[in-house]
């Protein structure tokens, strides 16, 4: 769990998580150089599988991540945002839905808290998905919420982690799909996403440099998969239709 400048919410953000959570697990916090209180927030809370990790300065996100991805001692990794809420039985749900489909990457939905003035919670619409379905709607869109994501650790790694471009979940879950891993989306909400003016993706210094590095990234995370000829192929294998900008003479 990333957290910055996170005080109002963190606090419930890392209990719940924790409610969720068997004896055996780990919750890592990691504070990147936050300006308010989250660090002591965070501090107060007690509990043994809980470790605060501090950034001497604010990294960003993708560098956090890394950091997290680094530092975690188990091999299976959940994300996890420092203003939203866990759902109590999420891990329980996305273990077995693992285990199961025999998957890599498992997402799942989440309800809708729309905070900014009133506190309004919604259902959000998403079905169960495979990874056939997944590969399909990432041509147009991000199917997979962030926070949601359980995965094994060492898929990550092998992907070389989070990259430093503005969509990083986006160009990951790409890179995976392309690289052959299972990912799998159930309809189970697991979690409370709130939405409201202070995230980082609701920010237009954020929007527009998704819109002016997106096309670069996302092509770049593939080509460095599987090069110009196994891309095509493997395209074409997921029935994905050639969707990507065609580079420069």
């Amino acid at each position: 769990m990333p957290a910055y400048n996170s005080r109002p919410t963190v606090r419930l953000a890392v209990t719940s998580t924790l409610t969720s959570m068997s004896e055996l697990d780990e919750l890592i916090v990691i504070d990147d150089g936050s300006t308010d209180e989250t660090l002591d927030e965070v501090s107060r809370i007690n509990d043994s599988r809980l470790r605060l990790v501090s950034n001497a300065s604010n990294l960003g996100i993708s560098a956090t991540l890394n950091h997290g991805l680094e530092i975690a001692e188990h091999d299976l990794v959940a994300r996890m945002d420092a203003d939203d809420i866990t759902l109590p039985w999420r891990f329980k749900h996305q273990r077995k839905t693992l285990a199961n489909k025999d998957a890599d990457f498992v997402f799942t939905n989440c309800f809708l808290m729309f905070s900014d003035r009133f506190p309004v919670l919604l259902p959000n619409v998403l079905s169960r998905a495979t990874t056939r379905q997944l590969a399909k709607l990432m041509t147009q869109t991000n199917p997979f919420i962030h926070p949601t994501a359980l995965f094994r650790r060492q898929a990550v790694l092998e992907l070389g982690g989070y990259r430093d471009v503005p969509n990083e979940d986006f160009d990951l879950w790409q890179r995976g799909l392309i690289a052959g891993y299972s990912m799998w989306r159930t309809g189970t909400p697991s979690i409370i996403f709130r939405v409201h003016k202070g995230q980082v993706t609701q920010s237009a210094n954020w929007t527009k440099g998704m819109l002016r590095n997106a096309s670069s990234a996302d092509f770049t995370s593939l080509q460095e998969v599987f090069g110009d000829v196994r891309l095509n192929f493997m395209m074409r294998t997921l029935e994905i239709p050639a969707f990507m900008p065609k580079r420069s003479p």
